[in-house]
């Protein structure tokens, strides 16, 4: 007998070393790739971005620190606005 194929999620794991585009490197990097997954599962399962307003402000906060940790830091832009 052959195992259970496992279901598959819509998302990828931080560990995934896969080939990420520049975006996903970007959510990677910033160290808000949580609050990102949890803002995609979000509207993944509700269908629409207005439901995740919790979702969204925890990733936009992250994002804004590690903005803000970064021009202290002196690197510059991280690329994105």
């Amino acid at each position: 007998m052959s195992p259970q194929p496992q279901p598959q999620s819509h998302t990828m794991s931080a560990s995934d070393d896969g080939d990420d585009d520049d975006y996903t490197k970007r959510i990677k990097n910033s160290g808000c790739f949580r609050e990102h997954e949890a803002l995609q599962d979000c509207h993944f399962s509700k269908k629409d971005w207005r439901a995740c307003k919790e979702e969204m402000l925890a990733f936009r906060k992250c994002y804004e620190r590690h903005r803000k940790q970064q021009l202290d830091e002196g690197k510059g832009s991280t690329g994105w606005g």
